[in-house]
């Protein structure tokens, strides 16, 4: 599981490593228990404006999934309701389970780091000016390569997906369900890109160097075994022969 931000005041040993409270956990538990229409009827209990996004069916939502909106870290955050809001956009566009809940992480780093810097409360008080302002920031672009990919892809991209789909009235009624877009471009301006792209790639080729080296370590092992299980056949007597 990712690791989450930790409330402050809360132990170590009460929360785990997926943002659950041990109470968060004997709720996992039970909605473990409970059917698809149950825990998508609690979804709504706790978010009744997700009832306004068209074509969203909860039910397809995992039990992780749900458990995380309503008792893990996201039902903590201050965008709570549009986090819900996206995963449920997410499961439109046929994003698999585990890629939700990585970009519910990464959605929400880029969020907390925003609050953390500008003290905003709600995430329509995010400006082009604060975008602009932290992507300047280029020690801390450089850790968010990846949260601001997953970002783009969750906000940028399949939500408007998914709003170009909608009337103009159902548009009017989910604009506060809605995050807050990266800029224009902001991902080539301000991402570097292209040293994390070769930091990937020094990854790759430093595990396909270790594999390259074990390949043939493996190999010359095989061909010195030979001569001895050529000797090991030769010993062997044939069955006709030992009897």
């Amino acid at each position: 599981m990712i690791a989450t931000l930790q409330e402050p005041g809360t132990s170590e040993t009460a929360t785990n490593r997926a943002g659950f409270t041990s109470e968060a956990v004997a709720h996992r538990r039970r909605l473990a228990a409970a059917t698809a229409a149950d825990r998508a009827a609690e979804l709504l209990d706790r978010y009744p404006d997700l009832r306004l996004l068209p074509g969203c069916d909860w039910e397809r939502l995992g039990v992780t999934t749900v458990c995380c909106l309503l008792y893990g870290a996201a039902s903590r955050h201050f965008a709570n309701l549009q986090l819900a809001a996206v995963t449920g956009i997410l499961g439109i566009a046929g994003v698999n389970r585990a890629y939700t809940i990585v970009a519910d992480h990464c959605v929400r780093s880029v969020l907390d780091l925003m609050q953390k810097r500008y003290g905003i409360t709600a995430t329509d008080e995010i400006t082009l000016e604060m975008w602009e302002a932290r992507g300047r920031d280029i020690d801390v672009m450089r850790t968010l390569t990846n949260q601001i990919a997953k970002y783009a892809a969750a906000v940028n991209f399949h939500t408007p997906a998914y709003v170009e789909r909608l009337s103009r009235a159902d548009k009017a009624r989910i604009g506060h369900l809605l995050l807050t877009p990266l800029p224009h471009h902001f991902r080539e301006r301000f991402v570097p890109m292209a040293e994390h792209r070769a930091a990937q790639r020094r990854r790759r080729k430093a595990k396909t160097d270790v594999l390259s080296e074990c390949a043939t370590a493996i190999l010359a092992l095989m061909l010195a075994r030979y001569p001895s299980a050529e000797r090991f056949i030769r010993w062997y007597p044939a069955p006709d022969r030992a009897d």
